[in-house]
């Protein structure tokens, strides 16, 4: 079973994201700050970090910077309600980095973690594109 870290300054919205990968069968721990996080790497190390780019003290950039050298061979996955453009505009991310952007289903949220658990180097695709019900309209779990 993978371990999963999730790292968002919002309890509610880590709490949700922990109860949706633990229903498609990950087992995770939730950190309501980046520097939890660290603190947790300190407990043992997760296969892979879901975490918000934009927090206050420390941003999921910084987070992964100091992830790497710790731990270089995490994969990490971002997720914000900002779009990939918009972050990699102001430097946050780049195309080398795994993203998804907010909000995105439930089904979405777990897929996209599975890919990057199972990529080879942790590194995929961007994916911005929210989850919609056929007509153009979020289906997906506002997180």
């Amino acid at each position: 079973m993978a371990c999963i870290l999730v790292v968002d300054d919002e309890p509610e919205v880590g709490e949700a994201i922990r109860r949706v990968l633990e229903r498609a069968g990950f087992s995770v721990a939730v950190a309501n700050s980046a520097d939890l996080g660290l603190l947790a790497l300190e407990e043992g190390q997760p296969d892979i970090i879901v975490t918000d780019v934009i927090m206050p003290k420390m941003s999921g950039k910084e987070l992964y910077d100091r992830i790497k050298v710790i731990a270089p061979r995490i994969k990490v996955l971002f997720m914000s309600g900002y779009t990939d453009d918009a972050l990699a505009h102001h430097g946050v991310l780049g195309p080398e980095l795994c993203f998804l952007e907010k909000p995105f289903s439930p089904s979405r949220l777990a897929h996209k973690v599975r890919e990057v658990i199972d990529s080879q180097k942790g590194r995929s695709r961007f994916d911005s594109k929210p989850a919609t019900n056929g007509n153009g309209s979020s289906n997906g779990v506002k997180v």
